[in-house]
């Protein structure tokens, strides 16, 4: 089946400079290649207004086309409306990556059908519309060569490499190019693509040189960035100028200025040399330029501005230096609006990007804008080490700016350089951070909820004590970055235990130092089984891992480790009702969130985190030995309860269980719009029954997601016109026995 552009690009990391970056494959790119496939990565797309300058990306128009591609929707895009098949400059390829990707979809449906003359079709046009998208002429390729056109095939496989196609393992595993692979032509295509899927064609010819920094400006444009296609991202690249070297690092005249100038001329603290501060939100709430005079501030060019580089979320940029950054934006208004933070939370690719600039040495910080309020609770469906979330709107994220400002500058000048190496400097502002706020006191503090909200308040930041900390670091003592996994986990059954398309749903998203779920299934208990056995300390020191409840019922929820260090624990987490935030009894949750920290005999590492989102608009009704009796999905007690229109989608319907004397499942009775159904254990809607009342015959049913009038996502019943029929052997045969 044809290949994707991810597996011929995710090959290795790439050297920038002096650094590495360092990257985590999404599961796509570990499969085999099947079906036509997508070029790049999907992800939230930010599209280029360029009408009106760029302005203003976090709106209505550019939120829409970001959910479009959570949902899974067709994206509307500027390239689509272009006449002339132009190349995109470098800023325009993540967003041209992701249309391509979005435009391929329905290719892969015709391919699932085995329709490949339609198939055909729909390529050329695309192939037509985009000339520079290698995928598009391979797919085409694999078409005509399902339809025995061997030599068409070949001639738009020789386009495709001519194009950048360089995907080996597609070329000798994709079923779909099985008729060519014993023609000569086929065979010498094969030997003579570029080694290493080394990309080559017009759209992947790339070359820059590192920018230079002048008067501590950093300026972002097509000279200085390139695109990574392998994950769908920009890198820009600085040389630092030396001069900056002799400047102290903070200008003010209080403790904390005169401790880190002190340390920094003494040569015990590095400074801010080399550091970059990304400012989102065009100055709207900047870090001060006089106040950490060795700071570089990024700036960008027309071309990045143009393409919406330069605004929000940071979605593509990486930058070859430690970078901090905010945007004090959000989404206010519509059905969707959200701060940056749960905007990021809710897409798995944006919260996969966030890791990425987290483990590359950047943070950034956004306000919880409404997220985080006594009006709603707290609306974050996760915790993450990823970013700082300030609490308040905008201008909140000042205290944030410069606490981790001033940490970056504390660090001894080795401690520094060794956590760049190690691609540790934000796990490690994060630890260092979240131990030197004035609320905590002291190690079981730290351990606690007290050290790990969903949002900071900046009165709570004590930023000298957080500069001693860092300045106080040694080498031999830092600690590691807790990685996790899913080992084990219980899955609800679509159809039965969760209503919904699959059992993938109830996953928010899986990454290395987060795990979130959204409990979805009828069950009482969420089972998972999780591992930090691949977190190393960078001095080799062993490891000790800790395992807290900070948002929860600690009472009931099980932490069972599996081993003698705690490495793997088994985690059970029974069903949790709206209850108040640890410290904030104004605030409600609806969260769940287990943090481990990996202890190294002298520091704690920054938390990884396991959380659990539970529907706040959901009532529920559990018996004896914890049975589900009865799920109202649009109670009108809840009806004021904000519950994120992207994560649950309506249902106007209440479901009562019922059991056979012994305890059994045999079914449930769904109310909705005045109107009782009965479904058996299976699933299926009952169409026939006995003088009992018991079923004959059910029709099975799967759920979709649709949209109401509104534009508002909702779960759809859709028949199947499959059935299954029930057998009685006796009259007190409560279950009776399927045919399927």
């Amino acid at each position: 089946m044809p290949a994707t552009l991810i597996s011929s690009c995710l090959c290795g990391e790439a050297r920038f400079g002096d650094h590495m970056l360092e990257q985590r494959r999404p599961d796509s790119a570990k499969s085999q290649p099947k079906g036509p496939q997508l070029g790049g990565r999907e992800q939230g797309w930010r599209r280029a207004l360029t009408a009106r300058g760029g302005k203003r990306l976090i709106s209505a128009v550019f939120f829409s086309a970001a959910l479009a591609c959570l949902l899974g929707e067709a994206v509307p895009t500027a390239f689509a409306q272009r006449e002339t098949p132009a190349l995109p400059n470098v800023f325009e390829r993540p967003a041209f990556a992701t249309v391509q990707n979005r435009l391929t979809l329905p290719v892969i449906a015709l391919f699932g059908e085995q329709r490949y003359a339609e198939a055909e079709a729909t390529l050329r046009e695309l192939v037509a519309m985009y000339p520079h998208w290698p995928i598009h002429h391979y797919n085409l390729a694999a078409a005509l060569a399902r339809q025995d056109r061997p030599d068409d095939a070949l001639d738009s496989l020789a386009e495709a490499f001519e194009r950048g196609f360089a995907n080996r393992a597609a070329l000798e595993q994709d079923p779909d190019l099985d008729s060519l692979r014993r023609l000569p032509r086929f065979q010498q295509m094969s030997a003579e693509i570029a080694p290493q899927g080394k990309q080559t064609g017009a759209l992947f010819a790339q070359s820059f040189e590192l920018g230079t920094i002048e008067d501590r400006k950093a300026l972002v444009d097509e000279s200085n960035t390139i695109w990574l296609p392998r994950n769908n991202s920009l890198l820009a690249g600085f040389h630092v100028a030396p001069s900056l070297r002799n400047q102290n690092p903070h200008s003010g005249d209080g403790r904390v200025a005169e401790l880190l100038n002190r340390w920094y001329e003494r040569g015990e603290a590095a400074g801010n040399h080399g550091d970059l501060y990304d400012n989102r939100d065009d100055g709207h709430s900047a870090l001060p330029r006089g106040t950490f005079a060795q700071i570089t501030h990024v700036e960008y060019g027309n071309a990045a501005r143009a393409a919406g580089v330069h605004y929000g979320v940071n979605s593509n940029l990486f930058f070859n230096a430690i970078t901090f950054g905010n945007s004090s934006t959000a989404v206010t208004g519509g059905f969707f609006w959200r701060s940056q933070a749960r905007h990021i939370l809710i897409n798995r690719q944006l919260v996969l990007r966030a890791f990425e600039h987290y483990a590359n040495d950047h943070l950034y910080i956004y306000p919880e804008h409404r997220d985080h309020d006594p009006e709603h609770g707290d609306l974050l469906p996760a915790n993450t080490p990823y970013m700082l979330v300030s609490q308040g709107s905008s201008g909140s994220d000042q205290p944030h700016l410069n606490a981790v400002a001033a940490i970056l500058a504390a660090f001894d000048p080795n401690v520094k350089a060794r956590l760049r190496a190690e691609h540790l400097i934000m796990p490690t502002v994060q630890m260092i951070f979240r131990r030197g706020l004035a609320t905590v006191e002291n190690e079981e503090d730290y351990l606690s909820a007290i050290a790990h909200p969903s949002a900071f308040d900046g009165t709570a930041i004590d930023l000298e004590k957080m500069v001693r900390i860092a300045n106080a670091l040694g080498a031999g003592d830092i600690p590691p970055r807790v990685n996790i996994a899913v080992v084990e986990e219980d899955k609800p059954e679509p159809g039965i235990d969760y209503f919904g398309p699959s059992a993938g749903d109830e996953v928010l998203f899986d990454t290395p130092s987060a795990i979130a779920r959204i409990a979805r299934s009828s069950r009482f208990e969420h089972r998972m089984v999780i591992s930090a056995k691949e977190t190393e300390d960078p001095n080799g020191r062993p490891l000790t891992f800790i395992w807290k409840v900070l948002r929860g019922d600690a009472e009931a929820i099980v932490i069972d480790p599996q081993n003698e260090d705690s490495a793997i624990v088994e985690l059970s987490i029974p069903w949790h009702a709206r209850r108040a935030v640890p410290g904030k009894p104004e605030l409600s949750s609806h969260r769940v969130d287990i943090a481990v920290f990996a202890y190294n005999g002298v520091h704690y590492s920054a938390p990884s985190f396991v959380s659990i989102f539970f529907p706040p608009n959901q009532a529920r009704t559990y018996g004896e030995a914890n049975r589900i009796l009865e799920i109202d999905y649009a109670p009108a007690k809840f009806a004021e309860r904000y519950a994120d229109p992207v994560l649950f989608a309506k249902r106007d319907w209440r479901d009562t269980y019922i059991y056979t004397d012994a305890g059994e499942l045999r079914g449930w009775n769904r109310r909705s719009n005045g109107v009782t159904r009965f479904f058996t254990r299976h699933g299926a809607h009952v169409v026939e029954s006995d003088a009992a009342g018991r079923p004959l015959r059910a029709e099975r049913i799967l759920y979709e997601v649709g949209t109401d009038g509104s534009g508002l996502r909702e779960i759809v019943e859709v028949p199947t016109s499959v059935f299954i029929t029930y057998r009685y052997d006796t009259t007190t045969d409560q279950l009776g026995t399927p045919e399927f």
